[in-house]
């Protein structure tokens, strides 16, 4: 397997069991109840703290989003880790490999790309195809675009939902990044410490 373990990249060290899946049970409720299929996650300048990643948030979303559907979540981590893991079959055609992060819960990556715009495209196609039985699609839309503003990705979820941190993140160039953010996607905001 070539980058970090799943523990290292979907674990989050230091909070308690249960802490993060209680906190993100509201956020999964709001997302289920927008009837969506699938749902970016963009960081307002400053949301996060330098080497941090969305993915330990995104996973515990996808985790207490099964506690209100039936079928299953997925997860794309941004495109820079679609080149982590196994590598695809020699001629398989496949948009995306598909693998279990646990029960229920999927991580998609589509084909690894060498830059934004191209990621864009592929993660349009790949969620356009996305795998049967997955009623919702979690993106990790970070790095797409510069810190703060909405990348043009954006176009390929059905809903947003904006992450700014608590003392961090500025309120003007957050209420900004929601005025560029189309009514009918937005799904509100995440204020964490």
């Amino acid at each position: 397997m070539i980058g970090p373990s799943d523990e290292e990249r979907y674990g989050w060290p230091g909070v308690a069991p249960g802490v993060l899946e209680g906190a993100c049970v509201p956020v999964a409720r709001h997302l289920v109840r927008a009837h969506v299929a699938s749902v970016g996650f963009v960081p307002a300048a400053g949301a996060l703290p330098a080497g941090s990643d969305l993915a330990p948030l995104i996973a515990h979303v996808a985790g207490a989003v099964l506690g209100f559907v039936t079928t299953d979540v997925a997860i794309v981590d941004t495109w820079r880790t679609w080149g982590w893991g196994e590598a695809m079959e020699a001629g398989e055609r496949s948009l995306y490999r598909k693998r279990p992060l646990r029960p229920r819960v999927f991580e998609i990556a589509p084909l690894p790309c060498g830059d934004a715009d191209a990621a864009t495209a592929a993660l349009g196609a790949t969620l356009s195809r996305r795998p049967e039985g997955v009623s919702l699609v979690l993106v990790n839309l970070a790095d797409y675009g510069e810190p703060g503003t909405m990348p043009a990705a954006l176009d390929a979820v059905e809903g947003v939902v904006l992450l700014a941190r608590a003392g961090r993140s500025r309120r003007g160039p957050v209420e900004r990044m929601a005025r560029f953010l189309p009514a009918a996607k937005n799904l509100g905001a995440i204020l964490f410490d």
